[in-house]
């Protein structure tokens, strides 16, 4: 039997599609929480806000703060792997070839600024929406 061998670029691209997409799947989800909390706002607003919907802001509060503070270890921890793995593909190839890996490591990049940016964003309009609450 003959032995396949795929090349390390098609690896590439691909991790690269599949980060993509996983960031989709996460702007989707962003999206659906952002209408979850946006309809929360109106009832506020309405003054149709059930002591239910006081508990999921708070409880998600909680949940978001413990979010945040994961996401923002895992980017300080990462920061240095994707340095090194940078400088790993200058070193071993030329840069045209180092050019097509760079894709994977600042589409990952990307995808952990988005998740950090919008758990920060949901965090800060449940707080907005909580503090309104007690005033």
């Amino acid at each position: 039997m003959e032995d396949i061998k795929v090349p390390l670029e098609l690896v590439s691209v691909f991790l690269s599609i599949v980060v993509v997409i996983a960031m989709g799947y996460k702007f989707y989800q962003y999206k659906q929480n952002m209408d979850i909390l946006k309809t929360l706002e109106q009832m506020k607003i309405n003054k149709k806000l059930a002591l239910e919907d006081k508990d999921f802001v708070s409880k998600n509060i909680q949940e978001y703060k413990t979010e945040l503070m994961k996401s923002e270890a895992i980017t300080k921890l990462v920061y240095p792997v994707f340095i090194t793995i940078a400088a790993a593909l200058l070193y071993f190839l030329n840069l045209s070839e180092a050019m097509i890996h760079f894709n994977v490591v600042v589409v990952v990049f990307l995808f952990l600024h988005l998740n950090k940016l919008h758990t920060k964003n949901l965090l800060i309009f449940l707080e907005k929406l909580n503090s309104s609450e007690k005033k």
